[in-house]
């Protein structure tokens, strides 16, 4: 599985969870730090002003 973020120019992180380990609220926590690194490298200036989040809720999407 792949977690990604981006912004309106693009993608900022990807990360994968490797094999059959479960998101958990460790892992989530994880990412978010690197996100937040992400955007502190991109957008120095920008930081005191306020991100929105959109997380999505979709389900994977599988074949047989």
């Amino acid at each position: 599985m792949a977690t990604v973020f981006g912004d309106a120019q693009g993608i900022l992180i990807v990360d994968f969870l490797e094999g059959q380990r479960m998101v958990t609220s460790a892992y989530y926590e994880s990412v978010l730090k690197k996100l937040a690194k992400a955007l502190a490298d991109k957008h120095a200036r920008k930081l005191p002003h306020r991100f929105l989040l959109h997380q999505g809720s979709d389900s994977a999407h599988s074949s047989h």
